[in-house]
């Protein structure tokens, strides 16, 4: 309570000026000494334009009365928006350069994703390929093994061959020597 034990807005009814105008004036810090706690509580003062706000500015409406809500002055804020300004602007160049990296991560994190697909396929292709070959070279040695065993036994036919031969070729020298 102010003192007389009357309100701001009592004060302001017997001096003639509007409620309102006497809340302007609290809000302001312009009120004189009848200006009241509990009156400051029904002011609601606007959110603070911005730089990148078109003048003039229009308050939203008041949610507990009728009428607009006080708006300050633009250049009793100026200094201050310029460094919310300044600060937000801070705020979206590091979200942005953040989001930046974001997508750079994860485009690289496909491309290596599909160089690693790539490789696990070549390795497939690989193992696929070095199995083929095993079996080929098996294969081929199993082959090469039967064709030497083959040639072995044509070889040995021949030398038995060769032996009756010189046997008898032997037996006909003699034969004719005698």
């Amino acid at each position: 309570e102010p003192p007389g034990g009357r309100s701001a807005s009592a004060a302001a009814v017997e001096r003639g000026t509007s409620r309102v105008m006497a809340e302007h004036a609290a809000a302001d810090g312009q009120a004189g000494a009848g200006a009241a706690e509990d009156d400051l509580d029904d002011v609601e003062i606007a959110e603070s334009p911005r730089l990148a706000q078109v003048f003039p500015v229009v308050p939203p409406l008041h949610n507990r009365r009728a009428g607009l809500q006080h708006a300050r002055h633009p250049e009793k804020l100026f200094r201050k928006m310029v460094e919310d300004e300044a600060a937000e602007d801070e705020w979206h160049f590091r979200r942005d350069r953040a989001l930046a990296a974001l997508a750079r991560m994860q485009h690289m994190v496909s491309g290596y994703r599909a160089r690693a697909e790539a490789a696990e396929r070549d390795f497939e292709k690989a193992e696929a390929l070095a199995a083929d070959r095993a079996v080929d070279i098996r294969y081929a040695v199993a082959n090469r093994e039967r064709r030497c065993e083959n040639n072995m036994e044509e070889y040995k036919a021949r030398h038995r061959e060769a032996e009756v031969r010189l046997g008898e070729v032997q037996a006909d020298c003699d034969r004719r020597l005698r």
